[in-house]
């Protein structure tokens, strides 16, 4: 499949969609591979005409003449992604095998030009005994920052160096690594990965990982690893295994392994919803998982059940943008400004940094709701459920989320959480039992929530306590390394294993 549909594109050509920063440094990558194009068009009349990389861009009126061409969009926003590809098909005729996406034609044109010489030289699978053996990475290789994702890494692999899966290691880039259980800063690998995604980048993986195996790579988004190791793979198929967990929570994210035209041995979502789109895809490779958390099997804790006091409302997480962003601070925003036009009375605690926050400060001062709201910064994550325990009620307000650990450690503290519509939520909250869950952007009714809790104080506590208890089986980590060893040894064929 692979060298046919390699022969296939670049004999037919391909032409960008989209003449932006995006397309530039896609152009790069493909220049870095000795890849040409055929065209860059862009739908902004301002930038029809310009020159990019000496490429005259034209408008989408040429997009008839290029329908036998293969069309890869290069723009930065994934929210609009879909309504480019629906117009590229619906008005311009353009067939959607005929579309590829980044990673894939990435990853085709490293295949096209990389040395197979460093993948050559058989190891040997014969001294390891069954997969619990085999050496096994998590790939985070944008570095160990603040995220839902590096901490389920950080956790896993620390729990399961303890219960004596010696080889198991977290290949990554850079991090805070001060603040890492002890466990396991002896089984980090570094790889040195540049900003932006290059071909560069993917070449020097493909180096790391071929010099690592055999060898289990676990990817947890559709980046240069999953790219590398699936080149790796390619050339070297019995000598490792690549299992991809799907986390993103949204569509676009989906698709990027959905077309993507190399296969993991296996999919893991976060959720139900992933597992079951992916199956629809044709993917039947694919598993659910839960996602575990550190969660006190009992807990002692107070509520604000006296109306006379403030209701305790908190959020942690990334302060990552406005509008266009994954966890929308403008709607947060607007729900503090919502409840404070109703006089409900509150006290607002924000744990998490990002990039949005100057910008929070600057609006909240403006609007002059900051007499009741703390920012209370980054929250070392062993004190984050003594934060969640001084809380009656958690926010998460994200447009798109794949399994959100914030709030299983919201409804692991004890707090009622009031949440968007993300993937997953309904596998963890029946609503108006153990939290409510509201549409997509809908600060009004999150607002609506938080009213009614003030009105019916006790709720807060049947409610949160509901939530702890519900959310406590989820959280053990001896169910999910039993879940893993199943994983490991069901990948066993993947290295000719009986």
């Amino acid at each position: 499949m692979v060298n046919k549909m390699r022969a296939d594109v670049f004999e037919r050509g391909i032409v960008l969609y989209g003449a932006g920063s995006c397309a530039v440094r896609f152009l790069e990558c493909l220049r870095e591979c000795g890849v040409n194009i055929v065209s860059i068009i862009d739908s902004d009349p301002q930038k029809v005409g310009t020159i990019l990389c000496e490429h005259i861009v034209e408008g989408k009126e040429a997009l008839q003449k290029y329908c036998d061409n293969y069309i890869c969009i290069t723009v930065e926003r994934w929210d609009i992604y879909e309504e480019i590809e629906n117009e590229l098909m619906g008005r311009w005729g353009v067939s959607k095998d005929r579309i590829i996406l980044r990673n894939a034609l990435l990853f085709l044109a490293i295949c096209n030009d990389i040395n197979a010489n460093v993948l050559i030289g058989k190891k040997d699978i014969s001294v390891f005994k069954n997969t619990n053996d085999i050496p096994l990475y998590f790939g985070v290789i944008d570095g160990l920052v603040l995220g839902g994702v590096e901490e389920r890494v950080k956790l896993l692999c620390s729990n399961m160096l303890k219960e004596g899966r010696e080889k198991t290691y977290i290949l990554t880039d850079d991090g805070d690594y001060e603040n890492i259980d002890d466990t396991i800063k002896n089984n980090i690998q570094k790889v040195k990965v540049a900003e932006g995604k290059t071909a560069n980048n993917v070449k020097n993986l493909i180096e790391t990982i071929s010099r690592l195996r055999p060898c289990i790579i676990v990817t947890n988004q559709p980046d240069e690893l999953l790219i590398a190791a699936s080149i790796v793979k390619y050339y070297c198929p019995s000598e490792m295994a690549i299992i991809s967990i799907i986390s993103g929570g949204i569509k676009n994210i989906y698709d990027e392994y959905v077309r993507f035209p190399f296969r993991s041995d296996l999919y893991i979502g976060v959720s139900e919803d992933i597992k079951k789109y992916f199956i629809e895809q044709g993917i039947s490779n694919t598993i659910s998982m839960k996602v575990p958390f550190p969660c006190d099997e009992k807990i002692v804790r107070g509520y604000s059940l006296d109306r006379d006091t403030p209701m305790k409302i908190g959020y942690a997480g990334r302060l990552d943008g406005f509008e266009h962003s994954q966890k929308r601070m403008d709607v947060l925003i607007n729900v503090i400004n919502e409840i404070h036009t109703r006089n409900i009375p509150y006290s607002f605690e924000i744990a998490g940094d990002g990039e949005a926050k100057p910008k929070m400060l600057e609006i909240m001062n403006n609007m002059g709701i900051m007499d009741n709201v703390k920012f209370v910064g980054r929250i070392p994550k062993k004190e984050i459920m003594d934060f969640w325990k001084r809380q009656d009620i958690g926010l998460n307000v994200a447009d798109y989320e794949g399994r959100s650990i914030s709030i299983a450690e919201i409804m692991g503290g004890g707090a009622v959480p009031i949440v968007t519509n993300t993937s997953g939520v309904n596998e963890d909250i029946s609503d108006s039992k153990n939290g409510f869950i509201v549409p997509l952007g809908d600060y009004k009714s999150i607002a609506d929530r938080i009213q009614y809790l003030d009105e019916h104080r006790e709720d807060l506590e049947i409610m949160g306590m509901n939530a702890h208890d519900d959310i406590w089986p989820v959280s053990r980590m001896d169910k999910h390394l039993a879940f893993w060893k199943e994983v490991l040894d069901g990948i066993k064929n993947s290295f000719g294993m009986n």
